[in-house]
């Protein structure tokens, strides 16, 4: 077994050794875990703790075809708020132009009296509680504002900078999210090649291990050549569960961009 390199005290040290490596690993995993479930309680502002029943729907790759299409932006809520403040800005400046208009009153006034004596000089109190005296009068007035058009044309020219920036505005968030859905569209569509390959690299991994391990068994490797086997198969597994869920990242990074939340929900269904 000398001869073969193979040397059962050392091969159990380093046995030893990798299985404490691993067993920090999986502390500090389970810290990681710890944090990342306190600062998501932390923004959804609870203190009741999360606990993940169910990872089915991940462990598989989402599916490309219906998920990695341009999607009109119209609809998107920051597009939305943009479009807003211009239509808002637009109806002020229409406003400014209508204070010039003249404008048109019209009054109306009635009057009504009673009184208990009479011309003759006959005095009824009880009659001063009725009306016998009417009057009434209707106008109109129409007035123009000459001392406004010296501000009018200012707040016109204040107010149509105003909605040249909202414009401005709406243009610049338009092309931000259509150059941010280019960048998640190739985002998810490398997602999706590499989740495509690793289930290939996991293969010829699991069949290198099996054949360095029938080999250690009749002691023709020594136990370093295993443990690296092992080690690239584990690290296989790790890429095919990580390439998964960079491909879900990538698509609700998609659906954050196009304000469809439905691109993610309907992949989860």
């Amino acid at each position: 077994m000398t001869k073969n390199g193979l040397r059962p005290g050392v091969d159990t040290a380093l046995f030893l050794s990798e299985l404490s490596r691993a067993r920090i690993d999986l502390i500090n995993a389970r810290k990681n875990l710890q944090v990342l479930k306190i600062k998501l309680s932390a923004l959804m502002v609870t203190d009741s703790s999360f606990v993940i029943t169910d990872t089915t729907k991940f462990n598989r790759s989402p599916d490309g075809e219906k998920s990695n299409k341009d999607t009109s932006l119209s609809e998107h809520p920051l597009i939305r708020l943009a479009q807003s403040r211009v239509d808002w800005s637009k109806a002020k400046e229409s406003l400014i132009k209508k204070n010039l208009l003249p404008k048109l009153n019209i009054w109306a006034t009635t009057f009504a009296r009673g009184s208990g004596i009479y011309p003759d000089g006959t005095i009824k109190s009880s009659d001063g509680w009725g009306f016998s005296k009417y009057n009434y009068g209707v106008g109109f007035q129409v007035a123009f504002p000459i001392l406004k058009f010296s501000d009018e044309k200012f707040q016109k020219a204040e107010q149509n900078f105003i909605s040249k920036s909202n414009e401005a505005m709406l243009n610049q968030t338009s092309l931000e999210l259509s150059k941010q859905q280019d960048i998640s569209n190739v985002t998810l569509q490398n997602a999706l090649e590499v989740a495509k390959e690793t289930p290939v690299q996991l293969q010829s991994a699991d069949y290198a291990y099996k054949a360095i391990l029938i080999r250690y068994n009749t002691g023709l490797v020594n136990f370093s050549d295993l443990i690296q086997a092992q080690f690239n198969l584990v690290k296989a597994e790790t890429d095919l569960k990580k390439s998964y869920w960079e491909a879900w990242k990538a698509l609700l990074f998609k659906t954050a961009v196009t304000g469809d939340l439905n691109i993610f929900l309907n992949e989860v269904k």
